[in-house]
């Protein structure tokens, strides 16, 4: 923490310095994000500035709480933080691995992108659940938490039917406002008895507003699950109150795959079924839907609405399958044990297509998957393992579907296939590696490694090699200090970048190394690693230089700015750190040469046109990962700014 204040403090000692002499000082690039008169402040007021953020750091004045999830168990997912990196691109120029940087952004503002550059792929529907079920557009009003506190429930219900749940700024984000909606029962019981009775109503036209009623409700067993003052919300009881809504939605006869309003109905359902709870009865009603997926399965493949429909229901299901044993019941108690034998059987039914393919992949997947998670609630567990040791030989030897039926035995059948065969599963994942990340390079003396497949080339390496050396440059240029803060040896001690050929074989790290892959890149503090792909513009709005920089600066801050490891000490508690690590990586992934530190184009232009959408000072040193992605734009712009 004082490394911090003291590397603040010295940054700007230094920029005092050196304003008379102008050799240091450039003109700051990111000009109005803010009115004139708001953004021409004195180099003082800078330091103040600076001095009053790195105090709210210090001493958590706020009380926004997001802790983070338990790694044994499973979070609620955050519908809001699953928009990242796999969009339209915007134009490139010639720069270093096409980076556009820009010099005047007020260009740039006036034809800005939107907080969500476009649709997720159909082939990254792992990602989950970011848009507003049923939305094509979002109202021009928005509300607050305190806005609907005001409301009596009629009103309340009567305004969610009609919005998008974007349209609620601070939804899924704790605060006082936040507690006191949720912490009232007899709001929260009117929100549920609307479901139920607008689950009844939806017609294969008109979602009812069911969609929006069902994010907020749930919004509050996602606090729950982070915050000890809601957590009564996550209680077996109240969860069990959910099933009649839950029912009432699925016993509608418009309850199919067929329209968008349909499928995005299926997919709100799930997430309500994830937050709360399920019964025999619940899983039962979604079997029709896996039929009807199954017979319609190379059509519903190339359709997003209906995939995220089908892993939702999945997805929640198994979660709330689960829950009764985290709750402490004997999976012999449960009531679906020996009792979804057909549920199975048409999971299998998608396990074993065949054919497989970068729509359907994910699908096949997830019918391996889940086979393999619900065989302990099977009537003959055995059967499942024949099952998965089907899929094992139909799929290509090292590809994804092969590796999720291989893992699927090694954890639930003692590494036993159907006919007694051992899967040897840590031979499989070296020649995993080898095979997806055949090529080494090593740089200085072996502190610097890169693991990559086998279509990088040595040019691209040299390039992101080069722009560390970039980023490294700028950031001892701002900070001045190259010891790393926590003494003896550490894993960062050697860097190792682990580089896959596209999106698709990426997708592949959470089987050989065990990370999530629903990112464009993510660095683990704790091995010295960062992984990434190489993408095409087509792919991702950054390229992989962007993600690169970005990342690296990462490995920057942990080793040279902020003691211990990543998330476990005090100082990254409740969230004080997000704003700055991730606004300053954003900021140094523009680092140059020969030109300071420049703005990139992709960056800039996610800032809003309208001023009233911009985050105020407050808004961002309070945000977190649950609030959304905006924020990673706005501690750019602050950062730049000091």
């Amino acid at each position: 923490m004082y490394q911090i204040i003291k590397n603040n403090l010295l940054y700007f000692i230094k920029k005092l310095i050196n304003i008379r002499s102008k050799n240091m000082i450039k003109k700051p690039h990111f000009k109005s994000n803010l009115t004139e008169g708001n953004f021409k402040k004195t180099t003082l007021s800078k330091v103040l500035s600076t001095l009053v953020i790195t105090t709210l750091i210090a001493t958590n004045s706020h009380g926004l709480i997001y802790a983070l999830p338990n790694q044994n168990s499973e979070a609620i997912p955050n519908p809001i933080m699953e928009q990242m990196l796999n969009y339209e691109e915007v134009p490139h120029d010639n720069c270093l691995d096409n980076i556009k940087r820009v010099k005047d952004e007020s260009s740039i503002l006036s034809n800005s992108s939107s907080d969500i550059p476009g649709e997720i792929s159909g082939q990254a529907i792992e990602k989950s659940n970011i848009r507003a079920f049923g939305a094509e557009k979002s109202s021009t009003k928005k509300y607050s938490m305190s806005d609907l506190n005001r409301m009596n429930y009629t009103g309340l219900i009567n305004l969610l039917v009609t919005i998008q749940w974007s349209d609620i700024t601070d939804l899924f984000q704790y605060n006082t406002d936040a507690q006191e909606f949720y912490s009232n029962t007899n709001r929260m019981q009117a929100l549920l008895d609307a479901i139920e009775e607008r689950g009844s109503q939806f017609t294969s036209s008109d979602t009812k507003g069911l969609p929006t009623l069902i994010e907020v409700f749930r919004a509050g067993n996602y606090l729950g699950f982070y915050n000890k003052e809601l957590e009564s919300l996550n209680t077996k009881a109240n969860r069990d109150k959910c099933i009649p809504a839950i029912l009432a939605i699925e016993k509608n006869p418009n309850f199919k795959l067929g329209t968008k309003e349909q499928d995005d109905i299926i997919a709100s359902t799930g997430l309500l079924i994830n937050a709360t709870t399920s019964d025999l009865e619940v899983v039962n009603y979604a079997i029709p839907i896996l039929k009807q997926y199954n017979e319609n399965f190379d059509n519903y493949t190339q359709q997003y609405s209906k995939g995220s429909a089908l892993f939702n229901m999945l997805k929640g299901i198994s979660y709330t399958m689960d829950k009764y044993i985290w709750d402490g019941t004997p999976i012999e108690k449960t009531p679906y044990y020996k009792n979804i034998d057909s549920y199975i059987r048409e999971l299998n039914k998608i396990a074993i297509k065949g054919n497989v393919n970068s729509d359907n992949e994910w699908v096949i997947d997830s019918g391996i998957y889940y086979i393999g998670e619900l065989s302990k609630y099977a009537s003959n567990p055995n059967d499942c393992n024949k099952m998965l040791t089907d899929a094992f030989k139909i799929y290509p030897y090292l590809s994804s579907s092969y590796f999720k039926a291989a893992d699927q035995i090694y954890r639930n059948f003692n590494g036993k296939d159907y006919y007694g065969n051992i899967i040897d599963i840590n031979k499989l994942n070296e020649e995993g590696k080898q095979h997806y990340l055949p090529k080494t390079y090593v740089f200085d003396d072996g502190k610097f490694v890169f693991k990559v497949g086998d279509k990088i080339s040595d040019d691209k390496i040299q390039r992101l090699y080069w722009a560390t050396k970039e980023v490294n440059s700028q950031f001892y240029r701002i900070f001045g200090d190259d010891t790393p803060i926590d003494k003896g040896p550490s894993a960062d001690d050697v860097l190792t970048v682990v580089v896959y050929n596209t999106p698709d074989e990426y997708k592949m790290n959470s089987t050989l190394y065990g990370f999530s892959t629903d990112n464009g890149g993510i660095y683990i503090e704790g091995d010295g690693t960062f992984f990434t792909y190489e993408r095409t513009p087509e792919q991702s709005i950054y390229s992989l230089e962007e993600l690169f920089r970005h990342e690296f600066t990462h490995y920057l801050q942990g080793r040279y700015l902020v003691p211990g490891m990543w998330g476990q000490t005090e100082l990254y508690k409740n969230d004080r750190l997000c704003w700055y690590e991730e606004g300053s990586a954003e900021f140094f992934a523009g680092s140059t040469r020969t030109q300071d530190i420049l703005p990139r184009y992709s960056i800039v232009g996610s800032i809003s046109n309208n001023p009233s959408e911009r985050y105020t000072i407050d808004q961002l040193v309070h945000s977190g990962y649950s609030s959304g992605w905006s924020f990673y734009h706005y501690g750019f712009a602050f950062n730049n700014y000091l």
